[in-house]
């Protein structure tokens, strides 16, 4: 296309949509007929291979922040008007700043996209600003840095600190139902609306507006997007579009309420034939939890099945595990019980130097509902750290 150009035997040229318009005015100057086209968004929606790696190493980066954070709820004192932490009152910004630190360390930048709110702002979509965080409110931490070769990750999890079971409790409840009813529908042939439509009524079964403006208490977006050499691309978890394998999809219904906050949970997956896969995988749970990381690239008993996938069962090499996992696992095997001061690297390091400990297999770990199918020795995994 550069050589029609330059010849001058192309007469009009196919752009995207976004195209800026001082682009525009450059080709129309040049005596060429723009004509705008959907054949670079439709090509990008499918990744291939090394798009979805690429996205991956991201994820876990991603994942990274996040339990940065968590580390630092899990740790704070909740204080009589605000949440204290090293020695002086947490906020929004003070964590943000933390967590972007940690995505730095981990190979990738924040890209301004890091969005943190609590109690009021945690309904804000998009807020970046500062904010006191309280007990017994929702933090609400949306994570979508930019890795090294352009393409982004997008994380979302909701913690409170020293919570009371109130609205954040029902809330969380029903976002949890809302994500699991959402992945049931995820796979090769099924339309976006369709997985739309299964999250909102989940939301709508536990009382909450499933088509609310953002200034109404409810579910105000949809269920999911697109992301690649972009945060948000084809194809839209609103639109009725047939999922195809290869997109890459974000799952991330939410509920907010001004008066309240927030609370949406989001992982980014790729869809594949007969379901989907997880890119990294964190666990869920609204009380913060200071975690080990079980670093990548290790293998275990999993081996190579952990490259298979099916609905439900989304694998991942690595994981977290919080301290009573650790430890039960330790003593199920009659290892040796170090604790985080032990480490002699922070998280983020591919070889961390840990002490002449046993190595102990982990060959499949469960927190939660998940299993952690990929590998690990007790010898590798590296404690978040909580410290500033």
């Amino acid at each position: 296309m550069i050589e029609d150009l330059v010849d001058g035997s192309a007469e009009t040229v196919l752009t995207p949509r976004e195209i800026p318009h001082t682009a525009v005015a450059y080709l129309e100057q040049g005596g060429y007929s723009v004509s705008s086209s959907a054949v670079t968004e439709q090509a990008r929606a499918i990744k291939s291979v090394a798009e979805i790696e690429r996205l991956r190493q991201v994820q876990r980066a991603t994942a990274q922040g996040m339990a940065r954070a968590e580390a630092i709820l899990a740790t704070a004192d909740p204080g009589e008007k605000t949440v204290q932490w090293a020695g002086g009152p947490l906020t929004t910004a003070r964590l943000r700043r933390e967590v972007n630190a940690e995505l730095t360390a981990a190979g990738v930048r924040d890209a301004g996209n890091s969005v943190i709110g609590s109690g009021p702002t945690a309904a804000d979509l998009h807020y970046t600003g500062t904010a006191p965080i309280r007990g017994g409110e929702t933090v609400l931490l949306d994570l979508s840095p930019r890795g090294p070769h352009g393409y982004y990750g997008d994380m979302t999890r909701t913690f409170v600190v020293d919570g009371d079971g109130g609205w954040e409790r029902r809330a969380y409840i029903a976002v949890e139902a809302a994500r699991e009813a959402a992945l049931a529908e995820v796979e090769a042939g099924r339309s976006g609306l369709t997985v739309h439509q299964e999250a909102a009524a989940e939301l709508a079964a536990h009382g909450f507006d499933p088509s609310a403006s953002e200034t109404e208490p409810g579910f105000t977006h949809g269920t999911g997007h697109g992301v690649g050499v972009s945060l948000h691309e084809r194809p839209s978890l609103s639109a009725d579009t047939e999922l195809q394998a290869g997109h890459v999809v974000t799952v991330e219904p939410g509920v907010y309420d001004p008066a309240h906050g927030g609370v949406r949970l989001e992982d980014l997956i790729v869809v594949r034939e007969d379901g989907y896969e997880t890119l990294a995988a964190y666990p869920f749970g609204s009380t913060p939890t200071a975690r080990w990381l079980i670093p990548r690239g290790h293998r275990g008993a999993c081996g190579r099945s952990s490259q298979r996938w099916q609905r439900g069962s989304p694998h991942f090499r690595g994981g977290f595990l919080t301290d009573s996992e650790r430890t039960s696992r330790l003593s199920q095997q009659g290892g040796h019980q170090s604790s985080p001061a032990d480490s002699s690297e922070v998280v983020g390091s591919d070889r961390p130097r840990l002490g002449n400990r046993p190595e102990i297999s982990l060959p499949s770990i469960r927190p939660g509902s998940r299993t952690y199918c990929g590998t690990a020795t007790i010898a590798t995994a590296i404690p978040i750290s909580a410290t500033p």
